[in-house]
């Protein structure tokens, strides 16, 4: 007996899919959502409904749905292209989830909602195109997605939530200063807090950029020159000078003898001393070298 290729149940409205029935068939790689079951139309996907459908490449999703709930297409392994529907206001949680061929997603322009996780672990893909209507991305919605390079944003402000970008590498500068931001808007200071990711606004292409919009304003500035002194980024140093009293300068100047880092300390002694040392006499008088 041949098995149905989807299972349906009866909504309001119309149909909800709620199950792809093919999940381990290897012929099939490409599908199109049918727009009608019964007469009436297919309204909706379930949570779940195309889990693990490892062998699908490529799916249209028909403008009659207007709902796609969460972990829809988790875990499709292959899939690479998806075509969704021009209604769809939300990308629900874990929509795409470990989707890892899945290279380049272009968003229907009612979007106004991107969940948490719904891009997670989707190793391949390169660019995401956002809509104008989008207004929020959720935490971690495009986490652990290593080659994402390309970010299109579009001109309304767009908020984001928490670290959604966490863990790629790859972003654009600007792209992964909005993600310390909050925000599409290179004009605001980042966003401070106790889970601050030191690692992306430390970045060689972030730093300058951030430094050039006053970004770190909602940073604490101890901070900031404590990170610099610990990853020995000495380099940075002439950028941001400028930012510290002298209570900061007591403070630091302690801290970074106490790690022995030699040429900070020369430095923030130098700074101290209205910059009429040279820093190697500096070093040279207060470690004998």
């Amino acid at each position: 007996m041949i098995k149905k290729m989807f299972d349906f149940e009866k909504l309001d409205d119309g149909w909800e899919l709620v199950k792809y029935n093919y999940n381990d068939d290897p012929r099939i790689t490409r599908l199109e959502i049918p727009p009608k079951y019964k007469f009436n139309k297919v309204k909706s996907i379930a949570p779940k409904a195309f889990h693990s459908a490892s062998f699908l490449k490529s799916v249209v999703v028909p403008d009659s749905v207007t709902n796609i709930g969460a972990a829809a297409f988790e875990y499709c392994e292959r899939l690479e292209e998806i075509v969704l529907p021009r209604s769809l206001k939300i990308i629900d949680y874990n929509t795409f989830k470990l989707c890892g061929s899945l290279r380049r997603i272009e968003f229907p322009a009612k979007i106004a909602v991107i969940r948490s996780f719904a891009f997670l672990l989707c190793a391949s893909l390169e660019e995401a195109v956002l809509p104008e209507m989008l207004c929020v991305i959720y935490n971690g919605a495009f986490e652990d997605c290593a080659s994402l390079r390309e970010v299109r944003f579009p001109d309304s402000e767009v908020t984001i939530l928490g670290k959604a970008f966490k863990n790629c590498p790859s972003l654009s500068a600007e792209t992964a200063m909005y993600s310390l931001i909050g925000a599409n808007d290179l004009n605001k200071p980042f966003a401070g807090g106790a889970e601050f990711e030191w690692d992306i606004a430390l970045r060689e292409d972030v730093f300058p950029l951030a430094i050039e919009h006053n970004s770190f304003e909602n940073i604490g500035k101890t901070e900031l020159f404590k990170q610099l002194i610990d990853r020995d980024l000495i380099d940075y140093m002439p950028l941001v000078e400028g930012m510290l009293n002298d209570s900061a300068l007591e403070e630091l100047i302690g801290y970074s003898a106490a790690q022995n880092k030699t040429e900070f300390t020369a430095r923030l002694l130098n700074r101290k001393n209205g910059g009429n040392s040279a820093v190697a006499d500096i070093i040279d008088g207060r470690f004998s070298l």
